[in-house]
């Protein structure tokens, strides 16, 4: 699944449809709208005002009410193309540009989907903190921490109390702040806390520096994958040598998600 920095490259990949006007909104599939505030039709000659991200959804906003929420699934892409090209099947949704340049939503195992909506923070009013932003603090951490039981892993992948992390970076992140994924939440101390916080800053940003991972599906808004794969430590590596002391990293299941860490560098 796409993570924050696949959803943040795509959303400054696609900067350059700002100041764009909307030509047409084609549903091709009407499965994959999950909103429908208003119909399709309606956002035609709006001009595009923003495109955002706010953890794994992208908000691409208007000169109006009238805005679209696109979240990704497991398998989705959102990216320009001519429109000559020939659409590849599983392409649900497109948006021709006054440039002539198409947007299209592309989503195999159709996990993802589009919302057409007037209030576009509604939909993502469940999210927890910004992890790139000022709210994600130590004193946050410790006391979200504090009172939790479950696996530091599962708290990472928690969208209500940090948006935007997923498997892939979960990992790096434990990995890089040298703390198992099986520990309590509430069993870190504070200056494994400190590390957490710095941890999380650091892989996220590696991770957008790097145009986010692609090992299938990832592609940016212009639909080219990204390269982060060639710098991850642990995840998917499971049997190879972990680049700080050599140690086989290990694979393990942690309800129900696979987990990849160094068990002799990770305590």
């Amino acid at each position: 699944m796409p993570e924050l920095p696949e959803i943040e490259t795509i959303a400054r990949s696609l900067q350059p449809i700002v100041g764009q006007r909307i030509k047409s909104l084609e549903i091709i599939n009407p499965v994959i709208i999950k909103c429908r505030d208003f119909a399709p039709r309606e956002i035609r000659e709006q001009v595009v005002f923003q495109v955002n991200r706010r953890g794994k959804f992208l908000i691409i906003l208007t000169n109006s009410d009238k805005s679209l929420v696109v979240h990704l699934g497991m398998s989705g892409r959102l990216y320009l193309d001519d429109p000559s090209h020939l659409r590849p099947k599983h392409t649900h949704a497109c948006m021709l540009l006054e440039n002539g340049r198409e947007l299209r939503y592309f989503d195999p195992r159709r996990f993802g989907g589009i919302w057409l909506t007037r209030d576009p923070y509604q939909v993502t009013a469940h999210l927890g903190v910004e992890p790139l932003g000022t709210e994600l603090t130590c004193a946050y951490l410790t006391g979200i921490l504090r009172r939790r039981k479950a696996p530091i892993k599962n708290l990472l992948l928690n969208q209500q109390v940090i948006a935007g992390i997923g498997n892939i970076y979960a990992d790096e992140i434990l990995h890089r702040a040298g703390i198992s994924p099986l520990r309590p939440a509430q069993s870190l101390t504070d200056f494994e806390i400190e590390r957490l916080c710095h941890a999380i800053t650091e892989v996220l940003e590696e991770g957008i520096a790097n145009r986010g991972t692609t090992f299938r599906d990832y592609r940016d808004g212009l639909n080219l994958p990204g390269g982060f794969q060639d710098h991850l430590c642990v995840y998917g590596r499971e049997g190879q040598p972990c680049p700080v002391c050599g140690h086989p990293v290990t694979r393990i299941v942690i309800c129900g998600r696979s987990s990849h860490f160094c068990e002799n560098c990770q305590v």
